[in-house]
């Protein structure tokens, strides 16, 4: 984790990042790069597939118990409800 700039606008229009080749507006800067952007993907991916193939065996959440109760997504339960039922199961 950085540090994040303090801005009077509220909405850090007023805020750039000074580079050697410029100044960089803080509302197009990148703060996370293309490896560690993959390297997350594939993590999240890994452990979700993990959780759902074995899911009976991890269902202790500890702290995260604690957390807002988890909703389903709507577009993706939509797309999986027109799936179902082009195969015949709903």
């Amino acid at each position: 984790m950085g540090v994040t700039p303090s801005n009077s606008s509220g909405d850090y229009s007023d805020v750039k990042v000074i580079t050697p080749y410029g100044e960089i507006p803080w509302t197009n800067l990148s703060r996370i790069s293309e490896e560690e952007m993959k390297a997350l993907m594939i993590e999240v991916t890994n452990k979700v597939f993990t959780f759902l193939t074995r899911g009976d065996d991890l269902m202790t959440l500890g702290p995260a118990a604690r957390w807002n109760r988890p909703e389903l997504e709507q577009g993706l339960l939509s797309k999986a409800d027109r799936r179902a039922a082009q195969r015949g199961r709903r």
